[in-house]
């Protein structure tokens, strides 16, 4: 009887040991478990706002290398409107100075030179709007149509 009350108390004993293993392996499981999960929610986050600052980040360098070159095509475009204003400029002013040449040349009597002087000054009048776009496009004002002087 001794034996077996002794066996009964070592069972229990072993039975209550056994079991605080258990709970104990159970609890560090869980433990394990919220570790692991908060570690992987962590890296989750981190990698989540990584990815949207480098989206961010790709966003701005697209954008800025968008408004580069929207900048670069602009102006090009009003060079070569300022070029097109020139050019035009260039050709009136040809045109003027050959008739002014051309009447002082010509063997016409002097009353006849008086009936070419409106012609010259209507090319003047020509001339004037093409002079003002040219300062409005280096005043920065207007600027950019092709076909201003179609």
């Amino acid at each position: 009887m001794f034996w077996r009350n002794l066996l009964k108390r070592v069972s229990k004993w072993f039975n209550s040991a056994k079991k605080m293993v258990q709970e104990s392996v159970s609890a560090a499981y869980a433990k394990l478990r919220g570790f692991v999960a908060v570690l992987i929610a962590k890296i989750r986050h981190f990698f989540v706002l990584a990815f949207l600052k480098l989206r961010g980040f790709v966003v701005a360098t697209v954008a800025k290398i968008r408004k580069f070159f929207v900048t670069a095509i602009a102006n090009l475009r009003k060079f070569f409107s300022i070029v097109d204003t020139l050019n035009h400029l260039v050709q009136k002013l040809h045109s003027l100075i050959n008739d002014i040449v051309n009447v002082f040349n010509s063997e016409l009597a002097l009353s006849s030179r008086f009936f070419i002087v409106p012609k010259i000054i209507d090319q003047l009048g020509d001339v004037v709007p093409i002079v003002d776009r040219l300062i409005k496009c280096f005043i920065n004002i207007e600027c950019g149509s092709y076909f201003y002087f179609l």
